[in-house]
């Protein structure tokens, strides 16, 4: 688009312009609508300045500059983690993430032909971006892993219908210990009842994370064994917008300890919201959970605060 002397817009014809980058690229082409860069080595962010001049007339050229990630820092895959229906099928949304020299993480925009997907286990196929669960005879786990300039990210597949069972209501304190690490990390849980999400009440999970070094945890210990087949975790949970990492840790007949994440982020505030954590395939049962916790692992976190966890519940392949 261009304007006139009265900032009107005004359709331009795209061979009546020529476009020129800084630095210069091999590579890249314009189609009139879209400017496609070409992949590019390396990890440094940089800075590309594109101006637009017109072939003829004495309009005067425009200029934007945008940063240029050759690698992102991450990917962000949602639903994560995946409970499909057998012979269902679920768009996946992909977000890729850079940082910025400043520090800051933004989105990038990328070619979604570019991305390129892994899938482990009988669990289904993907196409363009969109997960079509295979029909098991009970429920079968496993994997998918999407790839974008060597950077993946990957996310738990469970594919079946699950007979779910409530562990804890979180009505009373039975069976469970507050426990902050380390022990400058003060923790306390109470129950309430006049905010729930199911049952009679909510336990009201009370953290301070302003002492102590880089890594503070605080736990609802449980030591609940799970029924035979239990291949997920659900849970509820009221957040305080902290950012706070919110896990549970697992250990197997073998003594060998799991983390599943419900939230890498409780980025959410004043409202419940229904989690889901998928346990890996292949543990040896019987399986006992130890702990629900938050976490912080950097040290500009030193807050404090309180979440409401109610209405814990495992799905159960039945196989």
């Amino acid at each position: 688009m261009g304007e006139d002397a009265a900032y009107r817009l005004l359709p331009v014809n795209p061979e009546e312009v020529t476009l020129t980058l800084a630095p210069q690229l091999k590579g890249w082409r314009f189609d009139g609508q879209t400017l496609w860069l070409p992949p590019l080595s390396g990890e440094e962010v940089i800075p590309v300045t594109v101006t637009v001049a017109a072939k003829k007339g004495d309009a005067a050229p425009a200029s934007v500059t945008f940063c240029l990630h050759p690698k992102p820092s991450s990917i962000v895959v949602r639903p994560n983690p995946l409970a499909v229906a057998p012979g269902a099928s679920v768009s996946l949304q992909v977000q890729v993430l850079g940082r910025e020299r400043d520090g800051r993480t933004v989105p990038l925009r990328f070619d979604p032909s570019s991305l390129r997907w892994q899938v482990k286990g009988e669990v289904g196929e993907v196409r363009d971006a969109l997960f079509i669960a295979s029909r098991p005879n009970g429920v079968v786990r496993g994997t998918l892993t999407v790839t974008i300039n060597e950077v993946s990210a990957t996310v738990p597949v469970c594919v079946g219908l699950l007979q779910w069972q409530t562990l804890h209501e979180f009505d009373d304190l039975t069976g469970v210990q507050i426990v902050g690490y380390p022990e400058t990390t003060k923790a306390e849980g109470r129950i309430v009842f006049d905010n729930k999400r199911s049952g009679a009440g909510a336990l009201l999970f009370r953290y301070d994370f302003s002492q102590g070094g880089k890594t503070r945890t605080a736990s609802v210990v449980l030591n609940r064994p799970l029924p035979t087949g239990t291949c997920r975790l659900a849970l509820s949970v009221f957040g305080d917008g902290s950012g706070c990492w919110l896990r549970a840790r697992i250990r197997d007949a073998m003594g060998k300890l799991i983390f599943v994440d419900f939230a890498s982020s409780i980025n959410w505030h004043n409202e419940w919201r229904d989690l889901e954590a998928a346990l890996p395939s292949g543990l040896t049962e019987p399986l006992t959970l130890e702990a629900i916790y938050l976490a912080v692992i950097r040290d500009e976190q030193r807050g404090a605060g309180a979440v409401l966890l109610d209405n814990l519940r495992v799905g159960i392949s039945g196989m």
